[in-house]
Order: C-alpha cells, then structure tokens, then sequence
C-alpha cells in the first residue's frame, strides 16, 4: 500500500439521524454579535429523502464533531437528509474505499487530504453549484478562497472550508516566573522570542527547560511559503535557496545552549508543553493546545499560561503560519451531488454553526468580525486570557501541495536532526535530506 495514503480508517458507520443531534456535548449557546449575517445557500434539495455518507478523513474531527457542532442545525435545515458517518481507525485506506466503489458523498478534509483525494479523482469542481446556489465568496477571509484556489489547477473549487486554524504563541507564565523573564508581548519578532529564548533555555532543580519549541523541518516549512515538491519533476525541492532558510532558521533556534530537545521529544511539542511543562513557548496551532488546556482545567490540574501574537517573517510582516483548513469535499460520483453541496455550503455559510465553532475556539472561515467577538465563550480556559493576540496575524496561503509532500517530510527529518546536534554541517545535510526526500517520493510511487 502506497505510504502516502496509509491514512487509516475501519467502516465503522453509526447512522445518524435528525433525532441524534441532542448528543451531550451541545451547549446550546447561539452566535451573538454584530454585523450583517451570511445567506447560507437556497434550500433547492429535492423533495426526496437522501442519506448522504461523510467521511472524516481529517485527522482530529470525527463523527462526535459532526454531530456536536452541525447536526441540530442540519437537522433543521434539512429534514429530509440523514447522514451515515464513516469513522477513520486503522486497517482501511482511503484508496481501498475507493476500490469498493462506495465512495463516500462528502469526506471531511484538511488541505494535504483534498491534495490526495484528486490523485484519485474523488472531488467534485465545486464552482458550477457555488454559482447556482449564490455561496457569497466575498463573505470568506481573502486567505480561504485564495489557499482553496491553489488546490485546484485551472481555477477549480475542490472544497467548501468551514474553517480555519488560528495561531499564537503559547507559553508557560511560571517559568517566566521562575526565572525573572517579562512575559512575551503581542508584535513580537523570531528574533525577539529567540532572545528571550535564550535566557530561558537552562538546567535548573533537576529539570531541563526549553526556551522555545517549534518541531522539525516539516513544522518550520510552514513558516514560509515553501513548496516542498515539484509536481512537474516529482523531485523534492530541499536543495533549493527555500529550503535553505529553512535550515538556517532551524539553527538559530536550536543550536544556542539548552534549546535542542532530544530527538524523541523535539517533534512531541504540544506534549513538552502542556504534559511535561518544561517549554517557555511554543507558536502553534490554538485549538488543539485550547482543548488539551481546558481538559487540563477541568481534570483539577490547570496550567499557568497565556497567549501572546504568533511571530512573523521579516519578509511577511504580519504573517504568521500556512493556512490549515478544515473543509467537506463533494464526491463527483455522489448520487446526491446537490444536497451534498448544499450541507457543505450550509455548514460553512450559517451563522448559527459557524457562531457555535467559534465560541467552541475553532476558527472559521467567515470574515465578519462578531466571530472574534464570540471566540471562546465555552472554554473557561480563555477567561481573562489575551484572546486578541489570536487574531491579530493572518496565516500565509498554503504551498502547491503534491501527494508526495508528507513522505518527504518524514524522510529528511534524520538529516536535519543530524544537522542541528552537530553531527553533519548544514551542506551536507540538505544535500542527505534531498538524497532521502528523492528515495521517498519514489518508494512512494
């Protein structure tokens, strides 16, 4: 089975129903705000009643999401359409679903998944139906349309996004604390974090703490906007002027004293953040770092941290990671190719689901500011936390993604840890990685 879609899932189908969307999880809680609300799509479904099949091929949103934050909506919108949910777990790749010919009719996707799903001619083109259906593009962040664009070829809309990934930087105020450091502020540069970095990197009461973690190549990739391989050529582009920013970023943030975990821990940071707390900080995704800290807070064991901007590039003032998209791709051979549409659309227009998303701390794709002003109202984690610094960057559009990106990305991390301990100099360890991200793609194959 090829590596690049060993992206697990076992048909394991709990059929929802309307009557399922009272599930536990619900708060119940509408979207309040200012500012004018987005049409969701005209009702056009037919009169028929349809069950349509949703695959969560996206890692971290599964059937519990869908029935949580859409379907007492959907529900309403739709009473004559019920969904069969298709939950991944290891055994059965996507390609298998595939070979069965019962291919599910809207799969939940991130941007690597949508790029995978047209090596094997599953999304639908969805610009016809956006047309049909009036979807106010306009109503979107500029970043969602112009990153969905570039997963398409000659123009193409693959996939509907209902939301995106914010990022901030993340750090622990009791080892600011501990060692004397004023705490990061919002505006702050790489340089400026690495400077504080610096004074926090230490051996101190047995315990090694880390002044700034950020992941291996892979992770800072998206710092930039950095093609990983040339669709073209199929080659992997790591011995490029690119990706040897890359390198050089890697070294001033790891190589100064005490800075470099060990190789088992260094690609684990949310873990080192929030489980072993011996990082200061760490710019990443939020939503993932805000559900692991409310679980924290609500099992008694709460963390002493805040938020602060995540930083940018010099060259990309006011920038900060690759767009990370949570979307719903439409099968071309879906029976239902218009209802599926129409779901899609709903879930990513309607202000009563994108209104509960946000006050649930995901971001989303709509650009009216009373989805700010809402951010995190369920999470008591965020109270009295510096929530603005979220929102005062934007994410940089994703890269022109290949199939092949992520066996590359597993496969030179070796050469860049050999590098950034010392063991290799960075000439020779761009030219391993090349070497090692070549081999991949063509294993991959």
């Amino acid at each position: 089975m090829k590596k690049w879609l060993a992206i697990g899932c076992a048909l394991m189908i709990a059929l929802t129903t309307a009557a399922c969307g009272n599930s536990a999880g619900n708060s119940g809680n509408s979207a309040e705000g200012g500012g004018t609300s987005t049409p969701a799509p005209a009702d056009k479904t037919n009169n028929e009643p349809a069950t349509l099949k949703v695959y969560f091929l996206q890692n971290g949103f599964v059937d519990t999401d869908f029935n949580e934050e859409f379907q007492p909506f959907l529900s309403n919108k739709f009473p004559n359409i019920k969904f069969e949910l298709i939950n991944p777990t290891k055994g059965v790749a996507i390609e298998d679903i595939v070979a069965s010919g019962d291919i599910p009719d809207l799969i939940s996707s991130s941007e690597t998944d949508v790029a995978v799903l047209k090596t094997l001619n599953i999304p639908l083109d969805l610009n016809p139906m956006i047309k049909q259906y009036k979807v106010d593009m306009n109503s979107f962040y500029p970043v969602v349309n112009s990153s969905v664009k570039r997963l398409g070829d000659n123009g193409e809309t693959y996939t509907m996004m209902f939301g995106m990934q914010n990022f901030a930087t993340f750090y622990n105020k009791d080892i600011f604390d501990k060692f004397g450091v004023t705490y990061p502020k919002d505006g702050m540069s790489w340089d400026d974090l690495i400077g504080l970095a610096k004074k926090l990197s230490r051996e101190a009461d047995g315990q090694t703490y880390y002044g700034l973690q950020v992941g291996n190549a892979g992770s800072l990739v998206r710092l930039f906007d950095q093609d990983i391989v040339d669709e073209k050529t199929q080659k992997a582009l790591i011995d490029t002027p690119g990706w040897k920013r890359i390198f050089d970023l890697g070294k001033t943030l790891y190589t100064f004293p005490g800075n470099l975990a060990p190789k088992a821990k260094y690609n684990t940071v949310g873990a080192m953040f929030y489980k072993d707390q011996n990082v200061a900080m760490t710019p990443y995704y939020t939503d993932g770092y805000i559900n692991n800290l409310e679980k924290m807070l609500e099992d008694g064991k709460p963390m002493n941290w805040d938020m602060s901007t995540h930083p940018s590039m010099a060259d990309a003032p006011g920038k900060s990671h690759e767009m990370n998209m949570r979307s719903f791709v439409v099968s071309r051979t879906s029976k239902y190719k218009d209802q599926a549409f129409q779901v899609a659309a709903f879930i990513a227009t309607s202000p009563e689901i994108q209104g509960k998303l946000s006050q649930n701390a995901y971001g989303v794709a709509l650009k009216d500011d009373k989805y700010k002003k809402i951010f995190g109202q369920n999470r008591k984690v965020l109270q009295g936390k510096n929530i603005d610094a979220i929102f005062k960057t934007t994410p940089l559009d994703i890269h022109h993604i290949s199939k092949f990106d992520d066996p590359v990305r597993k496969a030179i991390d070796p050469a860049f840890y050999d590098f950034l301990s010392g063991v290799t100099d960075e000439n020779t360890a761009i030219r391993q990685a090349q070497e090692a991200a070549d081999k991949a793609i063509a294993d991959a194959k």
